[in-house]
């Protein structure tokens, strides 16, 4: 909430969107210490849930947290090299794939698609890069002070904004549309934006 303005408004637009359809069957990608997992859970009612973490300090938080879930299935993989064994009718992720460098990401975004069902929904909360780069320094000044200002420690405040400039791969928005498409979606939605963060859905086609 310190580095990110609006996590709060951008979760819920996730959660929102994945019970859009209500689907059956759920990944999470980069599920973390797995409280959007338990979230959505709680929130899709009967939705069997697989999350996906490359971590295994955060998977120990996950699996801790979510011990009293069934619906819950906790995977250690790397998301370049999972291979799901039946398809989902959603996907989601959230502030993960922009530290998939953007040759990577369009090939995941290409084994997204494959993994779900006609008429499934991949939901994408991340990073975003503003084209025009007055905008771009503007929201990144104001996020700054928002983090400053709600007392994230300087030295947090100096490594996420460094690794942000130096290491992190964002797309924007128009960016992130044409990927989506070029992957194989039917259409990609802007669904949510504030600062340097939207949450967009992308749709795959149902078959006639």
């Amino acid at each position: 909430r310190q580095l990110v303005p609006g996590y709060d408004q951008m979760v819920g637009c996730v959660v929102d969107a994945v019970g859009s359809n209500g689907p059956s069957a759920v990944l999470d990608i980069g599920m973390g210490t797995g409280t959007l997992a338990q979230r959505v859970v709680e929130t899709l009612g009967r939705t069997a849930l697989t999350g996906v973490e490359t971590s295994v300090d955060m998977l120990a938080v996950a699996e801790g947290r979510l011990a009293s879930e069934p619906r819950i299935r906790v995977v250690r993989a790397n998301i370049l090299e999972y291979e799901p064994k039946d398809p989902f009718a959603a996907i989601y992720t959230n502030l993960v794939l922009h530290n998939i460098p953007y040759v990577e990401k369009s090939t995941l975004l290409q084994r997204i698609r494959s993994w779900l069902t006609p008429g499934g929904l991949f939901v994408w909360g991340d990073l975003i890069r503003h084209e025009d780069k007055v905008t771009q320094e503007k929201w990144v000044r104001v996020r700054i002070e928002h983090a400053r200002a709600t007392g994230c420690p300087e030295g947090l405040v100096e490594r996420n904004f460094l690794k942000e400039g130096t290491s992190a791969f964002p797309l924007a928005v128009s960016a992130t549309s044409e990927a989506g498409l070029a992957a194989g979606f039917s259409s990609v939605r802007e669904i949510w934006t504030r600062d340097t963060f939207s949450v967009f859905a992308l749709e795959t086609q149902i078959e006639d």
